[in-house]
This record gives C-alpha cells, structure tokens and sequence, in this order.
C-alpha cells in the first residue's frame, strides 16, 4: 500500500524575488477570488490547504505534478492561462505556486478559515517531512509552524467563551470516566491498540459536535494516554487501515451511523479511503475476517509509520473531508430531487450554493434553469459562464447540451467522450442528456426511447420535450392529442412553459375546439409560474381586447412590455394612442411604440403610422410625423390617410411633384381621397401638366369609391365639361348633369346655381331655369336672386308680380357684398330690372 504522505525532501526553492509586481499583483488578486468563491465550502478549503502544504515542501518535479492536479490546478490554470505564456523557466513556476500558497494560507488565517484539526495535520506532516533536511529547509519549516501557531492562536481568541465551559464540562466528564468506557462487552484498557484509537475518535466526535475548539485537543491527547495510546508512540499506518477494514463492528463504529459515509473517500483521504478499500476485501473474501484483536502479519520494517498523535488527527481529518463530501452529495441528491419534479424555486438556493463550490452537476441544473427560463427569468448569460466553466472540466451533459444547442454559440470541446461517458445513463438527467446525442444523430427512435424513460422517472423537462416533438412534429409524426397528454403532465408538475403551450392549444385550436377562456386560465398560470414568454402575454390579452375589455388587455401587454416584449409594447402603445382601456396618453404612446420598433416590431409600419398619427395630433411641425409617415410607408404600411397626409404636407411646402407621387401611390390603390387628389392635381396642372381627361377620370374613379367630399368631386366635373379643353370636348349637357349630382350631394355655390339656370334658361326651359334660380337664392346668392326678381317682374313661368320682383331686387341688394359684388353695382343692376323695358332687352 502507498504511504499517506509523500517523504521526498528534495527541496529546491525558486527564488521568489524574481516574481515582477504585476505576477504578484495577479497571484494576490485569484487567492481573493478563490477564498471569496470557497470560503463556505469546508472541504475545498481544507483540500487545497493539503495541496498547497504539498506544493511547500515537495521537490521541483513533484512540486510541479501537484500544481496541475486538483484544487490548485483551478487555481494555477488561471495565473497561467491555456497558452501558459507566463511560464518563462521551471523555477519561476515554482516560485508562483510556492508564493500563492503562502499568501492563501495566510488569508484563510486571517479569515478563521483554518480548523485545528487541519492545521495540526498539515503541522505534524511537516515535522514528519522536515526530520532529516538541511538548515536551509529547517529555517522554512520553522516559519511554517510559526504561522501555524499564530493561526491557531487566532482562532483561540475567537471562541465563544460561555460556550466552552459548557463544551469543556462534557469532554471532562467523558476524560475522567473513560477508564469504565466500553465497546462490545470490553473496557477501553482491555482494548487492542486498533480498537482504542475508533473508540476515541468516535467519542471525541460525538461528544464536541460540529463545533470543536483548540483546547479539547488537549483533552483528546489526554485521552489518548489513558487508554494506553502515548502520542509519540509510532504505529504502523497500513496495520491500522486493515485491522479497522476488515473487523465489521470496529468499521462500523468508526463511521457512525450513516456508514455510506466511506463512499466519498478519495486519495484526498487516504486512512478512511484505505479502510473502505479493505472493508470491500474482506466482504469479497479476499482476506480472512475474523472479529478479533490479534494483530495482523506485521510489515516490512520500512513500512510507513507515523506517531499515535498524528494518527488521531490525521483520522479526524479524513472523517472531516468525508462528511462533508457526503453533505455535498446529500445536497445535490435533495437539489436533484427538487429539480426533476419542477420544484425550482425550492431547488435553486441549494443549486447555487452548490455551483459556488464548483459542482458540475450542480452547475449543469442551474445552467438548464437560467438557459431554457425555467420558472425563472431567463439568463442566458449566467447560463453561458456556467456552461463554459463545465465544459472546461469535460463535464458529460453539458458538452452535449452545448453540442445539441447550436444557438448558445459554445464549442463543445471532446464531444465524442462526452458521447461515451453517457451511454449508460445513471439517473433521468443523463438519460435526458443521451436524447440530446440521439436527436443531433438523428436516432430519433432512440431519442423518443430515452426521453420516455426520463418521463417514466418524473423528470419534468423530458415530459415537456416529449410533448414539444410531438407538437412541432420533430423526429415524431405531429400529434396534438398527444402533445397535449404530455404538456397536461409537466403543467401539474408547475411547468411554465407547458402551460404556455396548453394555452396556445387552446387559443389556436391545435387538436380541441378552440377554447380562448381557458387558453387565458393557462396562460395566467404560465405567468404565475415566472414562465416569461411575451408571446403568450400579447396572446392573452388579444383575448381580453377582442372581449371588449381593453383595461385587462393593457394590464398584460404592459406587464409584456417591462420585458421589453415587442408585441406587448406595441399594444399597450396603440391603447394608450386611442385611449382604450385607459385615458389618452400620447407621451405613453410614443414611449412604447419606439420602444417596440427598436426592439425590431414594426406589425407591418403600423407602429410608425400610429406614432405618425400622435405627432401629426401634437406637433405644431408637421413633418416630425411625415417622418414616421414615410417610415411607415417603407415598412409597408400603406394607407389612404398616411398618404394624404404626406401629400398634403408636401403641397403645402410647394412641393408639387413629390406631392403628386404620393398621391399617385394611393390612386393606384384605388384610395378615394388619392383619387381625387390626382384628379385635382391634373385639373390645376400642380405637380404635372394639366390633363382634363385624366383629370375626369380619376375624379370619376374617386366617385366610384363612394368619396364625394359633399359634391366637391361632381361639382370639379361639372367645371370640366362647361368650358372643355385640356384633352376633352365641352359638353354642357354632361356639365349639367355633374352640377346637379354635386348639389345632390350637399354641393352649394353661387356658379353651380347660376350655371345650371342660366343652362336651362338659354335653352328656354323656364321652369327648370327658375327651380335653380330659386334654389340660388334660397342660399342668398345675390345672382339668383336678382335672376328671380325678373322672372317675378315681367311674368316669367309665375305670375307677374313686381312687389315680389322688388323684394328679390331688395335682398339682393343686400346679399351683394358678401357675395362678392359691387354694392352699387347691383343697385344699378335691380333699378333697371325694375325699369320698363328691361325684359325685352334682356331677351330680345
């Protein structure tokens, strides 16, 4: 068997003056970092203390073998880096290594880091390394143990007096009595020396607990005398390991009553490591078990021997590691538990507090939680440090996460072993992991075959996958009653996600008649689940808004919008823009709507077109608007509204041509308001030349459309046709035609009036000239009714009748000037109406 503590002292000390500032400055910095990251994790600290002793008193060649190996080679790795630039010779490697153990010893002392029992194991090794060493070396030892001292000198001063007199009583009383204390019907003096050192250690740990203090080493010497155990006596360490190993009831005591505890030995703890390792012998016969205390076959002369003293706190120091090991384990065991049946928020606490002592598997869950956003706000992120620090160790699961999950963008460095050290899965999160391999082979069988398995054994995530492949139809014919069954399974579990899903089934109609009430139950149980997927928010409050309740639908969007969702933040902007569900709150508006193109939602431009319409609302300077117009318009939104806007805003700046493109834009739509516009524009010759044909015919096409603006379009017809020209024939009767459809349509002017009457009193048709007239003057339009006043004073269609004749003459008079006229002009005009021989003049 190998010795516990390696002998060579060939000791060759780097000159440590060599280091340049910035080397030091580097090493200082990590020993922070490292002891902030460990210092509640006991176990790593006492193991790098043990390296780092190692790495003091070892030769160059080993000095360098144990910097790259275990806790140190964390350490080392990151003074170093994967190119190792900074190592210019071998000395100087030692040199930092021999100078970063110093300062973490130091500092784990300053901090009460340190327990007794490590730093009088590390103490004794040291003696035991250092008997036979030059003065040079002796010098370094005697500095080591003055640190030592002075560490333990620390912790003394810090101890709770009230309760140590209370902790001291019991180890009294346990040291007085000890004499009459017995293990399996014999006293302790009657024991064999194997047998009398279990029984003080088990004794000595049960009496003090968690908490053990400097002095009750003292008592644990004494005890050690009395039952015949002097402490410089030596004992021959592999005699020790077989005899507890292979007597059941001594192996038993040993490790109290979890006796899985010997699972967790490593190399790191050698005495409990080889009593495991003995233990499994005997069970498979491989040595005689006997329950007896004779001693075994004596070793070689130069076997390993260290003193009963060394002994007992080497002993105490190795059931330490192992305890803690096993708490660890226990702790992942109880996170693992949590976290394959969804409960996360239970699980997430012990998880960190796991991965912040660098556990791997522990890391990979966390990885999971804040990757996929399970329950949790999504972290991607923290999810890819975790991820990376695994994959840097050649941890399984996450290589072939990284692997599988293309988008994390992390190279999945030795996947292939990765491959094999999981093809034989242990437990539902490895075989969750293999379904990984399976799928990016495409085994999908196999895949499918793996995730089943993992959903068999309750884990929530291979349920929901299941679901998933079967919804999206990957790998698997798509099903949605069957996706449906799994997402059901991982919902009860708490499953965000599924419950999100169960909510789109419902919403959409995926396999059920479409359900929106219970598409929003499922989905407000996503949210109370921390599933944040804006998605689902925008979706369920499309069910409140097309419901009529548009404050409930703001309540969702806007808690999708403190994600900064895209479609969350659009509809709470067009809301707030038309005041539905709240008050109008333009400044709101404009703050989500930007927010939501920025965040690369546009719904088409109609996000700009709405932001368009605000400032258009707000701003005196309309072309901060036509921006959002134009923007609008190139993200395809196109409507008769936004381009008449535009238009009009570049005609009012004498733009006249890109006023016209724009409105060209809308008439090829067949947009009313374009229509007419265009219409106008070759009526007037703005923008283009004038083309009364053109001109007609989109005026014509805007009428088509049901846009009459009040007769105004009929009403620029009729104009057209009265005088002609431009590309079209006069044509009165067409005039005519369009005059009447404009007063139809609400149309009222002094020329339309005026045109038509005089249209059919030319053509002598007398009772449709004064109908017009008529309806002229009713307006109070001076012309009409100054023409009425002569049908009225020479008999014209109606009876003569010259006082109605002189009150048409009065009120025209008095409608002159606000007509248009010349006051005294149409004075003028009525005096002669009222003159005799007027009519016949006026027609022949």
């Amino acid at each position: 068997m190998s010795t516990i503590i390696s002998t060579d002292t060939t000791l060759t000390i780097a000159d440590t003056k060599n280091l340049s500032p910035r080397t030091v400055g580097e090493i200082d910095r990590q020993v922070d970092d490292f002891i902030a990251r460990h210092k509640n994790n006991g176990a790593e600290i006492n193991r790098l203390v043990f390296e780092g002793a190692a790495v003091l008193t070892a030769s160059t060649d080993s000095s360098r073998k144990m910097s790259t190996q275990g806790t140190l080679k964390r350490f080392w790795s990151r003074l170093t880096g994967k190119n190792s630039r900074t190592q210019d010779t071998i000395n100087a490697d030692l040199a930092k290594a021999q100078y970063a153990t110093q300062q973490i010893l130091q500092k784990l002392a300053d901090q009460q880091l340190l327990s007794f029992e490590l730093i009088a194991t590390v103490n004794d090794s040291l003696n035991y390394q250092m008997a036979d060493v030059n003065e040079k070396i002796l010098g370094i030892k005697n500095l080591m143990v003055k640190f030592f001292s002075g560490a333990k000198q620390k912790l003394e001063d810090h101890e709770d007096r009230i309760k140590r007199l209370e902790h001291n009583d019991k180890l009294q009383s346990w040291l007085i009595n000890i004499r009459n204390w017995k293990f399996d019907g014999e006293s302790y003096q009657d024991l064999d020396d194997a047998a009398k050192m279990v029984c003080i250690i088990r004794d000595f740990l049960k009496i003090t607990g968690d908490k053990r203090y400097s002095v009750d080493f003292v008592y644990l010497e004494t005890a050690l005398e009395n039952v015949g155990l002097p402490l410089k006596s030596a004992v021959n360490v592999e005699n020790f390991i077989l005899e507890v190993g292979m007597r059941r009831k001594l192996y038993n005591h040993l490790l109290g009553e979890d006796l899985r505890v010997a699972e967790f030995a490593t190399e790191y703890e050698p005495i409990i490591f080889g009593i495991r390792e003995a233990n499994i012998s005997a069970s498979k016969n491989f040595f005689p078990v006997q329950e007896t205390t004779q001693d075994f076959q004596q070793q070689p002369d130069d076997a390993f021997t260290i003193s009963n003293r060394e002994l007992a706190f080497g002993l105490l120091y190795n059931l330490e590691q192992v305890r803690c090991a096993k708490e660890s384990q226990d702790k992942y065991e109880r996170a693992r538990e949590l976290f394959v049946s969804c409960r996360i928020s239970e699980a997430l606490p012990i998880l960190e507090e796991l991965s912040a002592a660098e556990d791997e598997r522990a890391r990979y869950l966390l990885m999971l939680i804040y990757n996929e956003g399970i329950n949790v706000e999504k972290n991607s992120e923290r999810a890819r440090k975790l991820l990376k620090a695994n994959i840097s160790v050649g941890e399984a699961c996450s290589t072939v996460y990284a692997r599988a999950e293309t988008s994390i963008g992390i190279p999945a460095k030795n996947y292939k072993d990765a491959c094999a050290k999981l093809q034989n899965p242990a437990d539902a999160i490895e075989r969750h992991a293999l379904s990984k391999v399976f799928t990016f082979a495409n085994s999908h069988d196999k895949a499918l075959n793996e995730l089943k398995a993992a959903c068999e054994a309750g884990f929530f995530l291979a349920t929901f996958e299941l679901g998933y492949k079967y919804y999206r139809g990957h790998g698997v014919a798509e099903d949605n009653e069957t996706a449906r069954k799994y997402f059901e399974l991982a919902a009860k579990m708490n499953h965000g996600q599924s419950m999100f899903f169960l909510g789109e089934i419902y919403f959409k109609g995926f396999g059920v008649t479409a359900n929106p009430k219970r598409a929003a139950e499922w989905f407000k149980k996503a949210y109370d689940a921390h599933a944040y997927t804006g998605e689902y928010l925008a979706s369920l409050g499309k069910f409140y808004s097309d419901n009529g309740n548009f404050s409930e639908a703001l309540k969702w969007y806007e808690r999708g919008a403190e994600n900064n969702e895209p479609a969350c933040l659009y509809l709470a902007g067009t809301l707030y823009a038309y005041g539905k569900g709240t008050r109008k709150n333009f400044s709101k508006a404009a703050n989500y709507l930007k927010r939501a193109i920025k965040a690369g939602f546009s719904n088409g431009g109609d996000a700009e077109d709405t932001l368009g319409d605000i400032y258009w609302e707000t701003e005196p300077d309309k072309s901060v608007a036509v921006k959002w117009y134009k923007r609008a318009y190139d993200a395809g939104t196109i409507s008769d509204g936004l381009l008449v806007r535009v238009g009009g805003y570049c005609k009012e700046q004498k733009n006249y041509s890109e006023a016209f493109e724009w409105f060209s834009r809308g008439a090829d739509k067949n947009f009313p308001m374009c229509l007419y516009f265009v219409g106008c524009a070759y009526v007037i010759g703005e923008g283009v030349d004038k083309n009364f044909s053109k001109a007609a015919e989109y005026l014509k096409r805007a009428i088509e459309t049901g846009f009459s603006n009040e007769g105004t379009v009929e009403d620029i017809l009729g104009d057209i046709y009265w005088d002609g020209g431009n590309g079209i024939s006069a044509n009165r009767s067409k005039a005519v035609e369009w005059y009447k459809k404009a007063c139809d349509a609400g149309k009222s002017s002094d020329g339309l009036f005026i045109r038509i009457g005089d249209y059919y009193r030319k053509a002598e048709k007398f009772s449709e000239a004064f109908k017009w007239y008529k309806r002229g003057a009713d307006k109070n339009f001076t012309y009409c009714q100054m023409m009425i006043a002569i049908f009225y004073r020479h008999g014209l269609f109606v009876t003569k009748d010259y006082s109605e004749a002189k009150r048409y003459c009065e009120r025209a008079i008095n409608s002159a000037e606000q007509n248009g006229y010349s006051k005294s002009e149409v004075v003028t005009s009525c005096n002669e109406i009222l003159e005799r021989g007027f009519f016949e003049s006026l027609f022949g």
